[in-house]
């Protein structure tokens, strides 16, 4: 399953909005074996928005409650901020494409 991210919005701030996007793709995402969040034509999130909406996917995915997840197109700035909190969520292989 492919979740164009852009769908919601250009920019991405808050914890609020990440829990709330990422309550909505699991939704969405059940009974799938993939989950893509193609980050094309997203031009910011900030690391709170990251942190909850894609480290809360992929925690989620390491402890076997959702599909893995891939994140494409995010251009460097995006990929930083998903790094970064991977990698402070203790997560060290994640499938991250840059743009």
């Amino acid at each position: 399953m492919r979740i164009h991210v852009a769908t919601y919005g250009r920019v991405f701030s808050t914890r609020d909005r990440g829990v709330r996007l990422r309550d909505e793709t699991q939704k969405q995402a059940q009974d799938v074996e993939f989950l893509v969040l193609d980050f094309e034509e997203v031009f910011s999130v900030t690391y709170s928005f990251a942190d909850e909406f894609v480290g809360g996917l992929v925690q989620a995915a390491c402890d076997g409650l959702n599909p893995p997840v891939a994140i494409e197109n995010a251009d460097p700035a995006i990929a930083e901020m998903i790094n970064l909190s991977l990698r402070k969520r203790g997560i060290e292989s994640a499938t991250v494409v840059p743009a």
